[in-house]
């Protein structure tokens, strides 16, 4: 196929058809059984900890310290897991914690603009009391099980960063941003506080038209036109100034999505994006902006490099 020469090793093209996570319905039967993605999550405080916990127990062996990975965000890092995993099988253990519905790792001010709280400890909401309780079970497992040589990563959808077109931050919103903002560097204090490294995955795309609607037929030969975009600048995405300023201090390191779904147009900076895998026709995402089992697991040998090239698995 077009492109094919510039995939990652291992990554074999299915077609769309082949993608079970294609259909809505089995994407959340599949992440109902999924006990670490926190969705609807309302058991109450201390089993939100006590999951959490459990979810983000590594596998530890021998006298030595064993290198741990830690993953935590929202519905995006969810979809990332299997991807992660997969990379990094056989050299870390790799642990995972992501809450969805307006969470993930998100401050105050963005849990009162997700939840659109009345009052300002949104108490008036229970998923925002949910939510607020997975991150405090992040700070407090954290606390506890981080040692020297682990890693954190940390993945959000962009509009935990400015909102969304459809979902839109009411109020001051250089405010809600700088309060997120500081709650990031929060989680890097802690990480880095006990010798652990943080890693910071910007989001990916979000795509015009859900990719069921852009698969071509022979009816509809240019069906994925409505799913394509292009974008000039990734610097203009909103989480990417603060990653990018953090991942200048140390044991910080931003990973950039958005360019490894993306094809350069003209070897230029300007880039095209579909539905699809880079090269291929399968199909990456299973709604406008949560990677598919395809996606997710195309990006493994990306992840794999990132955390060689950065020392994050030793020698």
């Amino acid at each position: 196929m077009e492109g094919s020469e510039s995939l990652p090793p291992c990554f074999v093209p299915v077609a769309p058809d082949d993608e079970p996570l294609l259909s809505l319905e089995t994407v959340k039967r599949v992440e109902r059984e999924q006990p670490c993605f926190l969705n609807g999550f309302n058991e109450g405080r201390a089993k939100m900890f006590e999951r959490v916990s459990t979810c983000l127990t590594p596998q530890r062996s021998g006298p030595s310290p064993q290198r741990a990975v830690y993953l935590i965000g929202d519905s995006h890092a969810n979809s990332l897991s299997e991807g992660l995993m997969a990379s990094l099988d056989g050299a870390a253990s790799v642990v995972w914690a992501a809450m969805g519905a307006g969470c993930g790792w998100v401050s105050a001010r963005v849990r009162q603009a997700e939840y659109q709280c009345r009052e300002d400890d949104c108490s008036d909401s229970d998923g925002a009391q949910n939510c607020e309780a997975y991150n405090e079970a992040i700070v407090a497992v954290f606390e506890q099980v981080l040692q020297p040589c682990d890693t954190v990563v940390l993945h959000n959808a962009r509009g935990k960063y400015g909102g969304t077109d459809d979902d839109p931050w009411l109020g001051d919103w250089w405010e809600t941003y700088d309060d997120q903002a500081a709650h990031v560097r929060t989680l890097q204090a802690i990480v880095t506080s006990k010798g652990a490294s943080l890693v910071l995955v910007g989001d990916g795309i979000e795509l015009p038209s859900e990719p069921s609607y852009c698969i071509p037929t022979p009816f509809a030969p240019d069906a994925m036109s409505q799913c394509t975009l292009e974008y000039n600048d990734a610097n203009d995405f909103d989480e990417y100034e603060l990653y990018r300023e953090l991942a200048g201090q140390e044991s910080t390191y931003f990973m950039e999505l958005a360019p490894l779904m993306c094809t350069p147009i003209d070897g230029g900076p300007r880039q095209r994006c579909d539905a699809t895998v880079p090269g291929t026709d399968t199909i990456s995402y299973h709604d406008t902006g949560h990677l598919s089992s395809a996606g997710s697991l195309y990006l493994w040998p990306f992840l794999c490099d990132f955390f060689a090239s950065h020392g994050l698995l030793g020698a």
